[in-house]
C-alpha cells in the first residue's frame, strides 16, 4: 500500500478519526500478547460513527460455509483504509479473517527508509492481536518474492485447518489516483483460484463516499467461471477480471476505472 498525500479537497471531507482509547486497548493486547476481536472492536466503533456507516445488500451474507470478502482499496488522507473494514467486520454475522499489508511504502525515500520499517513493526503485533494474515506491501518488490509465497502458505494452512472461515480482502492492496479501481497485482488471480477450491463463496463489495457518508454496498455471493486447461498467467488474468469487474459493479461509474 502506498500512503497517499493530502490534497485541499480530501482535507475538507468528513474525517473519520480512530478513538485513542480503541488505540490504546490494541496497544495493551500487542503488550500483554492477548488477542481481540475485530468483529467486537468494529462494532464498537462502528456504532458511534456519525454519519454512520451506510451499509447495503446485507442480506447477501446471509449464506452458510466459507466465504470470501473482497473490497476495492479505498482510503483518503482523513479517512484510513481501516474504516471499510471495520464496518465489513461490524456487518458480517461471523468473525472475519483479514489478509493485510505487512507495511506502508511511501513515495519518497527517506520517508519510505525510516517509516516503512516502523509500520511493519506495528501492522506485525496488530495481526498477531487480530489474528490476521499478513502479505508483502503493494506495489511488488521482486525481493520479497519468497514472503510473498510464505503469505500465500499461510492463508491456504488457515484455511485447512479452519474449512468454514470467512476471508476477507482488498484484491488491489494499494490506493490508485482519484480512488478509481486499479488492476491488482501479478498473483491475485491465482489466490483467488486456490482459495476456491475450498468452496468458498466470493462476495464483491464496493466501498465509497457519497454526500460525505461511508458507503459499503454489497453484492450476490458468486462461484468462479475458470478453466482447469487454462495456461498459468492468463488464468490469473481472468480470474482477477472477473474479481474486479463485480466489485466495480458495486461502485458509482466515476470509480470504477478501466473496469467500466
Amino acid at each position: 500500500m502506498i500512503f497517499p498525500m493530502r490534497t485541499g479537497s480530501e482535507s475538507m471531507s468528513p474525517r473519520y478519526p480512530v478513538p485513542i482509547a480503541a488505540i490504546a486497548l490494541v496497544m495493551y493486547a500487542a503488550l500483554s500478547g492477548r488477542r481481540r476481536s475485530f468483529r467486537g472492536d468494529a462494532l464498537m466503533l462502528t456504532a458511534h460513527r456519525r454519519p454512520a456507516i451506510l451499509v447495503e445488500g446485507i442480506e447477501h451474507l446471509s449464506g452458510a460455509g466459507p466465504h470470501l470478502l473482497t473490497v476495492n482499496h479505498y482510503s483518503r488522507p482523513g479517512l484510513g483504509v481501516w474504516w471499510p473494514a471495520l464496518g465489513i467486520s461490524a456487518a458480517a454475522p461471523v468473525e472475519l479473517h483479514w489478509l493485510m499489508t505487512a507495511a506502508w511504502t511511501f513515495p519518497d525515500f527517506w520517508r519510505d527508509r525510516f517509516l516503512r520499517p516502523m509500520t511493519r513493526w506495528a501492522f506485525k503485533r496488530v495481526a498477531d492481536v487480530y489474528g490476521f494474515t499478513t502479505t508483502p506491501p503493494m506495489p511488488p518488490d521482486p525481493r520479497e518474492t519468497i514472503e510473498r509465497g510464505l503469505a500465500v502458505r499461510r492463508v491456504v494452512s488457515f484455511m485447512r485447518s479452519h474449512p468454514d472461515a470467512w476471508l476477507a480482502f482488498a484484491p488491489e492492496g494499494r490506493d490508485h489516483p482519484g480512488a478509481r479501481l486499479g488492476q491488482p497485482p501479478r498473483g491475485v488471480g491465482r489466490l483467488v483460484q486456490v482459495l476456491s477450491r475450498f468452496g468458498l463463496a466470493i462476495v464483491p463489495i464496493g466501498a465509497y463516499e457519497q454526500g460525505g457518508t461511508l458507503c459499503l454496498r454489497f453484492g450476490p455471493a458468486y462461484r468462479l467461471d475458470w478453466d482447469e486447461q487454462t495456461d498459468g498467467d492468463r488464468m490469473d488474468a481472468l480470474i482477477s477480471q472477473q474479481v474486479m469487474m463485480r466489485i466495480a459493479n458495486l461502485l458509482p461509474i466515476e470509480m470504477r476505472g478501466i473496469y467500466t
